[in-house]
Parts: C-alpha cells; sequence; structure tokens
C-alpha cells in the first residue's frame, strides 16, 4: 500500500539530469505529434467550440492556444488544446494501459510551464512525469474495464496533475495532495460508443482531464488537500472502476521503467484497434489484388470489445465512423487512411462505402482476442469464389514497427499542411528540438512558434 505517496515522493524528487536521452527524444517526438494533430483538430467544429469557450471565459493572457494569435488563463488552455489533441482519433496510444496519456499531459504541462515561466527542460520534464502516472494507473486496471469508463478520461487527471505539479515544484505533500485532489475529479463514460450519431462528448476526453490536473495542482499549492490514498484506497479510485487491478505494477521499478516509452503513435485517424485492421487490407489490396468491386464479403477476426460495442454499419457522425469497424474496414478500400482527411461529413453518406461496410462481418478470434496488443484477421471472399487471408498483428508507429524521424516530421507537415504553412511549420519543429537546449527562453520560442501558426 501507500502507493500514491510513492508516486507522489517520485514526482517531487524528479530531476531532468536523471532523465535518459532516449527518454528525452521519445518525449520531444511525442509532443512534436501532439502539436500536429492538435491544430489539425483545431479547426473542427468542435475544435472551434472549444477555442471559442477559452477566449470567451477568460481574460487572463498567460498561455498559448494552439494556432491562435492570442492567450488565455492556463486551465483554459489546457481545455481547448487537451481537446483538440484527442479530437480526430490522431494522438498518441499507451501499450498496456489503454489510454491516450498525450492528450490530457502535454497542454497541462506547457500551460503550466507558460504561467510559472519555466524552462524548455521544465516542460520536458513535466511532459515525462504526466506520462508516467497516466501509465502506471491506466496499466493498473487493465483492458476489461475499459468497456464502461474511457481510461484517458478517466486517468487523465493524474497525469495532468503529476505534469503541473512538477513544473510548479510541489513538494511531496502536495503533489499528493494534487492527486487525491484529481483522482477525485475523474469522469468519463462510454456511452458514446453506443450512439450512431457519436456525438462530440469523446473529443472532451483529453481536454476536460487537462484542466482538472491544472486546477488540482494549483489548489494543492495553495494547501487545498485530496486524500493520501486516492489510488489504492478502500474507496479509492482502483477500486471504484474495477475489483480487478494490478496494484504492483503501479510503483514498479519507477525511475528505471519510464513508462513514457510505451506511448505508440497512432498514424490512422481511427480507433486503434482497427490500425491493425486497415493495414491487413492494405495487403490485401496490394499483395491479392482485392478491391471493394471484387469482393463478396470481408470476415473479420476481431476482439470481444469490437464485436460489442463497435459494429455501427451506418454511423451518422465523423466520430461514428472513426469508431465503427464495419465503416473504417470499408473506407479503406477507398481512401489512404493515412491522411486524416479520409474522414469527412461526404463519406458518411457516400453508397459504396456503405454498401462496402454491409460486406462486413465481424467474428470473435480467439487468438487476436487474446494478443495483449491490437491484431486483426481478415478473409476476403471474392466474386470469383477465391479467398485471400492476411493476419495482421500490431501497426505501424508502434516499437514492433516504429516511426523513424522522417516519418515523425514527414506525418506533421502532411497532417498540419493547409492550416499551417511550411515554415510555420519548420519553426514549430525546430522549437520542439531545442526545448532542451536552455532557459526559458527557449519555452517562449516554442509559445510564440505555436501562436504565429494561425
Amino acid at each position: 500500500m501507500d502507493e500514491t505517496r510513492t508516486l507522489a515522493k517520485f514526482v517531487a524528487a524528479a530531476d531532468y539530469g536523471q532523465l535518459p536521452d532516449h527518454v528525452v527524444q521519445h518525449a520531444k517526438n511525442l509532443i512534436l505529434d501532439h502539436f500536429a494533430v492538435s491544430l489539425f483538430a483545431s479547426k473542427t467544429v468542435w475544435g472551434r467550440i472549444a477555442v471559442k469557450y477559452a477566449r470567451e471565459f477568460s481574460a487572463i493572457a498567460e498561455a498559448t492556444v494552439y494556432g491562435e494569435p492570442w492567450q488565455t488563463s492556463a486551465q483554459h488552455a489546457a481545455l481547448v488544446n487537451g481537446l483538440c489533441a484527442h479530437g480526430y482519433e490522431l494522438d498518441d496510444s499507451y501499450e498496456g494501459g489503454y489510454c491516450h496519456p498525450g492528450a490530457p499531459t502535454i497542454p497541462a504541462a506547457l500551460a503550466v510551464a507558460e504561467k510559472e515561466q519555466g524552462s524548455g527542460r521544465d516542460f520536458l520534464l513535466g511532459v515525462v512525469m504526466g506520462y508516467e502516472l497516466m501509465g502506471r494507473i491506466s496499466a493498473a486496471i487493465g483492458r476489461e474495464a475499459n468497456k464502461q469508463h474511457h481510461a484517458t478520461a478517466q486517468v487523465g487527471t493524474f497525469g495532468a496533475a503529476a505534469a503541473a505539479a512538477k513544473i510548479m515544484k510541489l513538494d511531496a505533500a502536495a503533489v499528493t495532495n494534487a492527486l487525491g485532489v484529481a483522482g477525485s475529479m475523474s469522469s468519463g463514460v462510454m456511452e458514446f460508443a453506443d450512439d450512431p450519431k457519436g456525438t462530440m462528448v469523446k473529443r472532451l476526453y483529453g481536454g476536460w482531464p487537462s484542466q482538472s490536473g491544472v486546477v488540482a495542482a494549483w489548489l494543492a499549492r495553495e494547501g487545498f488537500t485530496g486524500p493520501s490514498t486516492i489510488v489504492e484506497g478502500r474507496m479509492g479510485f482502483l477500486r471504484g472502476i474495477t475489483p480487478n487491478f494490478n496494484l504492483a505494477g503501479v510503483t514498479a521499478n519507477l525511475g528505471e521503467d519510464y513508462h513514457i516509452m510505451r506511448a505508440v503513435f497512432k498514424p490512422y485517424a481511427s480507433c486503434r484497434a482497427f490500425h491493425p485492421l486497415i493495414e491487413a487490407i492494405a495487403e490485401l489490396k496490394k499483395e491479392h489484388g482485392v478491391t471493394a468491386r471484387n469482393i463478396r464479403s470481408l470476415k473479420v477476426g476481431a476482439r470481444e470489445s469490437i464485436l460489442n460495442y463497435q459494429m455501427e454499419r451506418e454511423p451518422k457522425s465523423i466520430m461514428s465512423a472513426q469508431y465503427s469497424m464495419p465503416f473504417t474496414a470499408a473506407l479503406a478500400f477507398y481512401k489512404d487512411l493515412a491522411d486524416p482527411r479520409s474522414f469527412d461529413e461526404q463519406v458518411l453518406s457516400n453508397p459504396e462505402v456503405l454498401a462496402t461496410a454491409r460486406q462486413v462481418e465481424g467474428y470473435l478470434d480467439d487468438e487476436v482476442n487474446a494478443f495483449p496488443r491490437y491484431g486483426a484477421r481478415i478473409t476476403a471472399e471474392m466474386q470469383d469464389g477465391k479467398k485471400a487471408t492476411v493476419t495482421a498483428w500490431d501497426h505501424r508507429g508502434t516499437p514492433a514497427k516504429p516511426f523513424n524521424r522522417t516519418d515523425i516530421t514527414s506525418r506533421f507537415h502532411m497532417v498540419t499542411a493547409g492550416i499551417i504553412d511550411t515554415a510555420a511549420a519548420e519553426r514549430i519543429i525546430s522549437a520542439v528540438d531545442r526545448l532542451d537546449a536552455g532557459g526559458a527562453e527557449n519555452l517562449k520560442s516554442l509559445s510564440a512558434a505555436l501562436r504565429l501558426s494561425a
């Protein structure tokens, strides 16, 4: 027991000089990718609503809203930037915990670092601490609990609070209180997945915990208290989610096994569970000549959660389409899903895509279901009776199929094309690269690059 205090002591004592080089570099890559996907979603309807909220309800100019020339309060910046980060199913994911750590963590860290006039290294260290706590607590919950609760929304408050508390330089007692307050703010359910309209609410699951973490850390700094056993307690966070949690992993190998290294990139703007499916369809097209016009049926061996919650064949919103296995499979025959623009309002009513989606059948594949990460087994039966089967494990952007630096920067330019110009994109890339090279001026350069990218 005493996991909450152990985590708090670790966060309070963490020093930038102790971070391994590969951890710092991975953090930079994740931060850069985060800015790309956030800028993309900032131009959506829900992104513009969030931007309007941040501007209307705050007159304090202390933190950057990505892509806007003005500033707002730290908590409002965290809200809008976190919402946009999770706003198009493109934000980084986590191996083992089924959450998206960057969306709540990075906006909270940047907003507080700006407010506190911190350095690039302060920002990076806060980000690493946020990923650390969010990953460890998410992994403790496990896969099954995510059937009713959305892990990013639920666990994101811990990541954002840890990042903010570290940058505020809180001591262990205050960090404990920040975590206690943050855990008490956790919320987020999966009802959106059962609605063919999808709604916009899942987008909020990156922003609300980010804002909550900033608020929790600020309150703790001023002396506000929270339960010191929020993670492990008898009525604490983990027991409130599931009786089947793994408490031992929460504090195992602190300072040695950095959980930010388990954060992976999402190359496609859909639920990550479909990523191997998308790559398997690409292989069917390339190696077996399968097309939308010559298939009679597409049988997809999938995990249980997909079959129970993600089989909507006629989605009524982009969100619902991104969470639909049959629709995503169908769209992969017509579009390059590496381009997030593939999911738009027009494809929702495309008769060819809808007809193909009706040809997709899902079944429980025991091997795929038992695989600890993501996989898919697809059998295409063609009009001439021939069949082709492809099995895919993992996807591009994971440790099994890692992105290199060129992949990351190329993706940044592709995702932000038409939103910012090439020169603005290069300023952001350069500013992220220099975050660890000096003091507060490096962070100010990044903030300026993000503001001038409007």
